[in-house]
């Protein structure tokens, strides 16, 4: 019986039908799937550019003098760390300066040792109108009644009292400022041995780094081991003056708190003694001698004090002085304030610079933040805090978020490589971005989409993923 059953078409025509037919069509839903896709990942209109931040720091001489020749001979795009030596300065003029305040605290010595003598000669002619008085009150007490003669021990005796405290707060105040001057001698004195081993040190490193070298040509070395010893046994000894001249320093100091102490005490004493004079409580027959009693506050602590005020403020500002020259020796060696690169080379080892002048010039990275200028007609009011997304120009670069965590306060010129047309100038106000995890090159230019919305957070995120 014949078969009347479809003939089943072949496995080969189906396929052809499928690839004519079917096919097109689900390569073309796939292509566009995939380009939309590429095209929200990596074709985003960025609103703005960004370039890495940086700070160019010039690092420039504290002082007048050379750059010692052991000093660093640093090269352009060397990585410097915080705290690098830049430059040793010889401090030739600081060297001077010290000399000539040790010339002037000698000068104020002697002018302190004439006060002391004429003070002296004064506080002598004092004594003896003093004793004068005194005698006169005796005379003047010895037929008067018991009460008159008791007030007049007395009064001698509070009189001897004050012009005692005198004598002592006369010495003291002296001696207080005598030791002022001392301290303004130790300390440049200090300052002057520490050039002297800056020097030295500086000499032992310099021969170190040549000792065993042979000179070229010769059988002879550049440095002998025995050049090394001397100039470190040279070292050793301005080490040991140092240490003890610190310690004579530190017991000059001990001994100006202990006068001063003491001279406060003689001070309140000589106040509480003054305070015990009341002309009302005196016997009224105390004749002539008592109107012409000496005034003991002639001599008092407030007198004595005018008397060295002129003096005591040069000391003040020779103290000064040695203190900035403190402050000159610490700088003397320049070091680097951050990390970074050498971008600018101006002076070498063994060149001579005056203070202010730029010796190198430190490039300090800031890697997680970048800088954008917003321009006015881009009608966007930049927030703290507010998003960024950050991609790089480099093809298939990932979309970075970002906040904003400075706004400049004005509208500032837009730096030349962040111009759209590098022929017309633009101004815009500047933002900071910190990117996290995200290291941008001084300089590179980066492409960022200011987020206004979380639903562009939202999408942005989604596409970067």
């Amino acid at each position: 019986m014949p078969d009347n059953g479809r003939i089943r078409t072949p496995w080969i025509h189906k396929w052809r039908r499928f690839r004519y037919s079917v096919l097109p069509l689900l390569c073309f839903i796939a292509c566009a799937a995939v380009t939309a896709w590429l095209w929200q990942r990596q074709g985003t209109i960025s609103n703005a550019v960004a370039s890495g931040d940086s700070v160019n720091i010039a690092i420039r001489a504290t002082a007048d003098g050379t750059l010692h020749e052991n000093s660093i001979a640093w090269n352009r795009f060397e990585y410097v760390s915080r705290g690098d030596l830049i430059a040793k300065l010889n401090g030739e003029q600081l060297v001077r300066e010290v000399a000539a305040l040790r010339a002037e605290v000698a000068e104020l010595e002697g002018e302190l040792e004439a006060e002391r003598v004429r003070l002296g000669q004064e506080a002598e002619a004092w004594t003896e109108r003093v004793e004068r008085w005194k005698m006169s009150l005796v005379d003047a007490a010895r037929d008067a009644d018991k009460e008159m003669r008791d007030w007049a021990e007395a009064e001698i005796d509070r009189v001897d009292r004050l012009h005692d405290i005198q004598r002592e707060l006369r010495d003291l105040n002296w001696e207080v400022e005598k030791l002022e001057l001392d301290l303004v001698d130790r300390k440049a004195e200090i300052q002057e041995s520490q050039g002297e081993l800056r020097v030295l040190a500086n000499r032992v490193a310099y021969l170190a780094k040549y000792e065993g070298i042979i000179s070229p040509g010769t059988t002879v070395p550049l440095v002998t081991p025995e050049q090394v010893q001397v100039a470190k046994l040279e070292r050793d000894v301005v080490q040991t003056r140092i240490t003890v001249s610190e310690a004579a320093r530190k017991a000059a100091e001990s001994m100006r708190d202990e006068a001063k102490t003491l001279r406060d005490k003689y001070k309140k004493e000589w106040y509480d003694t003054l305070a015990t004079d009341k002309p009302e409580q005196q016997p009224i027959a105390r004749g002539d001698v008592i109107t012409y009693k000496p005034d003991m506050t002639l001599f008092g602590p407030a007198a004595v004090e005018r008397i060295l005020a002129p003096i005591h403020s040069a000391i003040v500002a020779k103290k000064a002085e040695a203190e900035a020259l403190e402050v000159q020796q610490a700088a003397l060696d320049i070091h680097s304030p951050v990390d970074g690169m050498v971008f600018e080379v101006f002076a070498l080892p063994g060149q001579y610079v005056c203070d202010g002048d730029p010796i190198v010039t430190i490039t300090a990275e800031r890697p997680d933040c970048i800088v954008s200028y917003v321009r006015q007609a881009q009608g966007l009011v930049p927030k703290i805090k507010m998003e960024v997304a950050v991609r790089r120009r480099a093809p298939g670069s990932p979309i970075v978020i970002g906040h904003v965590v400075e706004v400049g306060p004005r509208y500032e010129a837009v730096p030349r490589h962040q111009l759209r047309d590098p022929n017309i100038d633009e101004w815009g106000r500047p933002v900071r971005i910190e990117v996290k995890g995200f290291r941008v090159e001084p300089g590179e230019l980066v492409d960022i989409t200011f987020l206004k919305t979380t639903k562009e957070l939202d999408e942005t995120k989604k596409g970067s993923g």
